[in-house]
């Protein structure tokens, strides 16, 4: 292991447990932590909670939080990439009709229903 050690994944794989083993090695039988040189390092480990409980203290003194955790990060990238790609199927949805519009002499009729259709869903 590197002097700092980030554990990360998905859902369901074990990160929590493999802290939760490495901080108190002794509560976990069935579980070895061999530290080389038989020296047990300082160990700071940093979870959902801890996160959590250090951004409520951040808030109660005002201070901006310094901490994110991993995982929100990944849950972040996928709906940003999950809206990147709807709002790229619809510009090309958009293209194609526009496209179609302008080949039947009819763009201006097009883009005129499509502004209206924007202002009213932008009203609402």
């Amino acid at each position: 292991m590197s002097q700092i050690n980030f554990i990360f994944g998905s859902n369901g794989t074990g990160k929590t447990t493999i802290s939760r083993v490495i901080a108190d090695d002794d509560g976990f039988p069935t579980c070895k932590v061999t530290w080389k040189d038989g020296t047990k390092l300082q160990k700071e480990l940093l979870n959902a909670r801890v996160a959590i409980n250090i951004q409520r203290l951040a808030r109660k003194r005002k201070e901006p939080s310094r901490i994110v955790e991993l995982e929100s990060i990944d849950n972040v990238v996928n709906a940003i990439t999950t809206q990147v790609d709807a709002t790229n199927a619809l510009v090309a949805g958009h293209n194609k009709m526009v496209a179609i519009f302008e080949e039947s002499g009819h763009s201006a009729h097009y883009k005129m229903i499509m502004g209206a259709a924007f202002e009213e869903s932008v009203i609402e």
